[in-house]
This record gives C-alpha cells, structure tokens and sequence, in this order.
C-alpha cells in the first residue's frame, strides 16, 4: 500500500529541530513541557512483529463521537492485513493530543483542527506532526418534530444561549420557554458550541447538561420546548428535526445536509482529522491511508460522515418524482 496514497493534497506537516523534546497539550488552553525517555522511530511492534504499513501494532485514540467509527476502521484495516494490530481507546480531544504529544498514543483522531495553542506547543517542542482531513461533520440544533420552528440564525442561537432569546414565539413558534440541552461540557460537542456560537460569551440562561449526544437526542424527543446541540452523525431519521441555519441575519438558512456540510456552506461545520507523529511508527500512516481509501471512507459515510477525501457525487431528488 503506497505510504502517500491519497493524502498529499489534504495533510500538513509541523517541522521543527529537535524531536526529542515533547510536549503535552493540558485541558483548555494550559500546556505544560514533558521530557520523553528517548526518541525513538520503531522499527518493530513490542510483539516482534515488523512495523511497516500493514503490520506492526499501534496505539490509537479518539474522541468520543469518532471511537466507534476508529473501531471499524482499524476492524476492518486489522481483516485485511492480520499483522497489524490496534489498540483504541476513547479520550476527550485535549487529553487525544496529549497522549500524542508524549508518545502514549500513536494516532488520534479528532472531530477539529489542532488548537492553535497546541500546534504552538508542537513547534516550541521540536514534534514533527502530520494531520490529515479525513472527512466533515457538523453542529446541529435540533428540535422536537412537532416543534414549528424551521429556521434560525447564528446570533438566534446564541441569544438562547445567552438570555436575549427566552422564548419561542419570537421566531415563530409556540408561546413557550426555550429549553437548551448540552452534552457534557467537556465533551467535544459542547467545546464546538463555546467556539462557534459563544465566542467569549458565557451561558447564562438555565440549561439542561446530560451525558453526551445520544443523551441529548433523548431530551429533545421527550420535550417540545426543547432545543438541543448535538454533531451532524448524532442525528436520528425520527424523533427531531435539525433546524436550518442562517450564518448571519438576512443571509440564507442551509440544512445540514450532506451536500453542505462537504463544500461548507452549512454554517457549524467542522472537520475531521487524523493525527501522527512523523517519526512514530509507519502502520500509524498505513491506516490513514486506509482511511482515506474508498472502502475507510465508505465506512466514515456509514458512521454519518461526510467523506472528503474521495470524490463525492451529490444527487438531489425532486419532491414530485417518484422514489421507485
């Protein structure tokens, strides 16, 4: 399997001197320096088998809208090529990164970019660290099915977050208590809603923090008044529907659909990404190449991704023409 396969066109390369001086990303924003034993590229996997790109054994770590889909992609890499071998854990993002910074993980997997603060601490650290766009999702607000409220704003949504936006009524609904439902806040979800919607604001209006996605989902099928946050894949055919946002006031509402989600006209995108380090061991690229292959990107397609790195063809049906 070619170690370039498919990749060029959507990976970058963080270059320094020294890769033997580490670091580790901390929660938020804090970054604190590490030093490692040694600074090792493996030549073979602590069961002697030989590290190349379909064998070998690595360590990889995913946050946890994207553990499942790293699952079967390693499942399915592991069928094909039976000396390779995997070991996938599940970790919020900045601890992901962490453990990539300090070598105890080999491949992560992340539902957005490298922080900026993060790619500082690479480069202060001498870490060479290559990412690659693997696929796309999004940031949806969803809304009970009886709810008939379709459309909303960026700056909608973030008043309801904020206190500007208290009720219904005011975009067209029921004359009710707007009810927001988080994920947990420090899950990767709720970090999106901080980045994209927020800013430097904070949330000051009751709202409703359950476990995670699925949690969320729940929430929102059992109360009308609800309104709830949750990633693109997380999005279920009944129950709730995934409002259309404008970007601005006065600006078209996108669904989120696939279609605008791959070219980024939905306003809440946000991108996936696979990261390695560069001198870690060679399986960690022959998954990402996998990955990135039509039978890695079917199965992110399968998962409620949108896959990026092969061509996609999109086919809009007319509503008056038959489905058979």
């Amino acid at each position: 399997m070619p170690e370039t396969a498919l990749l060029d066109s959507s990976h970058f390369v963080f270059r320094a001197l020294a890769r033997c001086a580490l670091s580790r990303a901390g929660l938020v924003s804090v970054l604190a320096l590490v030093a490692l034993p040694g600074c090792t590229t493996r030549s073979s996997s602590p069961s002697g088998v030989e590290d190349s790109q379909t064998s070998g054994r690595i360590r990889v770590v995913a946050g946890p809208e994207l553990v499942a889909l790293m699952r079967r992609e390693t499942d399915m890499f592991a069928s094909t090529y039976p000396q390779s071998r995997f070991d996938v854990a599940e970790a919020p993002s900045p601890r992901a990164v962490a453990a990539l910074f300090d070598a105890s993980a080999d491949l992560v997997a992340l539902p957005r970019e490298l922080a900026p603060d993060e790619r500082a601490a690479a480069v202060r650290g001498g870490l060479e660290l290559e990412g690659y766009l693997v696929g796309r999702s999004a940031l949806v607000a969803v809304v009970h099915e009886a709810n008939p409220v379709q459309n909303v704003s960026r700056f909608e949504l973030r008043a309801m977050l904020t206190g500007g936006l208290t009720r219904w009524s005011a975009i067209g609904g029921q004359d009710s208590r707007i009810v927001p439902i988080l994920p947990a806040l420090d899950g990767e979800t709720a970090l999106t809603v901080a980045h994209q919607l927020l800013d430097s604001a904070s949330i000051s209006v009751p709202a409703r923090v359950v476990h995670d996605d699925s949690a969320v989902v729940a929430a929102v099928q059992r109360e009308r008044d609800a309104i709830g946050f949750v990633d693109a894949s997380a999005v279920p055919p009944e129950g709730v529907r995934a409002l259309r946002i404008a970007a601005l006031d006065g600006l078209t509402y996108v669904r989120p659909d696939a279609e605008s989600i791959h070219d980024g006209r939905y306003p809440l995108t946000r991108s996936i990404h696979l990261y390695m380090r560069t001198a870690g061991p060679k399986l960690s690229g022959g998954l990402i190449t996998f990955v990135t292959s039509h039978d890695g990107q079917r199965l992110l397609h399968e998962a409620g991704f949108v896959p990026t790195a092969i061509p996609v063809r999109f086919v809009r049906r007319s509503p008056m023409q038959s489905s058979h």
